[in-house]
């Protein structure tokens, strides 16, 4: 039905927005799929091939956490695939100041050593972060 002043009604559409500079733009490889895993399992205290995560939050383990030293800051991260579910990532010291300020939900390419293919408590893998980009 025409509007009473003639005028036509068209949907809005949103601007593009530009990608995030940080986020990249080809593809995102898991660093947790399958192969990840077990590769994970497999050889623990190999470095792994960077990958992209979405940072959740920054954590302190308690002492039921075994797989951490307690007081041990580490990261709650996200895979990009979410069938990969999420990995562990202890922070090192002089990390610590840059992951603090971190967004929730950042997405960071990362460096990582494995330090367990499956936590004791969640089943996830728990990783050393050397560096992330």
């Amino acid at each position: 039905m025409p509007s009473p002043l003639g005028l036509v009604h068209r949907p809005l559409e949103a601007p593009a927005r530009p990608p995030h500079p940080r986020r990249p733009q080809e593809p995102r490889r898991s660093v947790f799929g399958s192969e990840a895993r077990r590769r994970a399992c497999t050889f623990p205290r190999k470095a792994i091939p960077s990958g992209w995560v979405q940072f959740v939050s920054l954590e302190t383990a308690e002492a039921v956490r075994t797989d951490f030293y307690e007081g041990e800051p580490f990261i709650l991260a996200r895979a990009p695939d979410p069938s990969d579910g999420f990995v562990y990532l202890a922070v090192p010291p002089e990390l610590l100041p840059i992951v603090e300020e971190l967004p929730p939900l950042e997405m960071i390419e990362i460096l990582a050593r494995v330090r367990t293919g499956r936590s004791a408590i969640m089943g996830a893998p728990v990783l050393d972060l050397l560096a992330f980009y």
